[in-house]
Order: C-alpha cells, then structure tokens, then sequence
C-alpha cells in the first residue's frame, strides 16, 4: 500500500499535520505581537485619528516588563491636509521605571510631534490630528 502525501500538509516524524500557509495577501485590521527565534518582539498596531496617543503596557505589552529596550516607529497620516510622518523613537526602561523615549529620526510635514513621559507611558502628542500606526522592535 502507497501512502500519497497531500501536498497542502507538512509531514513530520509523528501523526500530527500542520496546515501551510498559502496566501498572496493578508489583510488584517491588527496583528497584535510576535516573537522571533532570537527573542526579539514585533509588535505593531493602529491608533485611530487623534491628537494624542498613549503607549502603555496594554498596548505594547513588553512595556510591562522591568526591563525593556527597543525602538518604537509611528508612521503619521492625515489624509485630507497632505500630511505624513515618520518618528523613530528608542525606549528604555530599567529598573521599571521608562526613563528614556528619545527621538532617534524625525522626517516629514507635521507641525509638532512631541513625546513625554507620563506615569511610565509614554504619550506622544501631534499637530494637526492624524491617525497612527506603529511598529515595536524590542527585548
């Protein structure tokens, strides 16, 4: 008896078979975290159209650790006055406490981009409103 393997399943040395993934695009309203084999988080998400814009633990959960470094990338847009923005900023935060949120790279039309620490958040403040999404990279 031939066994025929089904081309759509990866086949490993046991009776488990695990699905491929075969798509040419993925479209999703937030992928929420990752982590790659060497320990180093992606998180991305999206923060609707407003002024202000805080990062906490409940967005990027690594925030909830005591110690945490990454670079955190905001990518600004408001639409109907033309408007767009990259903000590069490194975090770090030692002995649970964010001690730095410094801007690494700024480019683009935005009036102010602007970041402070708040209650060991981070809230980033930008003129005229736009909507943000973002990418963490971080341990």
């Amino acid at each position: 008896m031939t066994i025929v393997k089904d081309p759509l399943y990866r086949y490993y040395n046991c009776n488990i078979q695990a699905p491929r993934l075969k798509c040419g695009v993925i479209d999703a309203e937030e992928v929420t975290s990752s982590v790659l084999a060497n320990g180093l988080s992606t998180l991305n998400g999206m923060f609707p159209y407003g002024n202000t814009f805080l990062f906490n633990s409940s967005v990027i959960p690594n925030l909830g650790q005591t110690c945490v470094c990454g670079e955190l990338t905001l990518y600004l847009k408001n639409e109907s006055l033309n408007l767009a923005h990259v903000v590069t900023i490194i975090l770090i935060k030692s002995g649970g406490v964010l001690t730095n949120a410094d801007f690494f790279q700024r480019v683009g039309n935005f009036n102010t981009v602007t970041t402070s620490i708040v209650s060991n958040n981070l809230r980033v403040v930008i003129s005229p409103a736009g909507i943000c999404r973002w990418v963490f990279r971080g341990i």
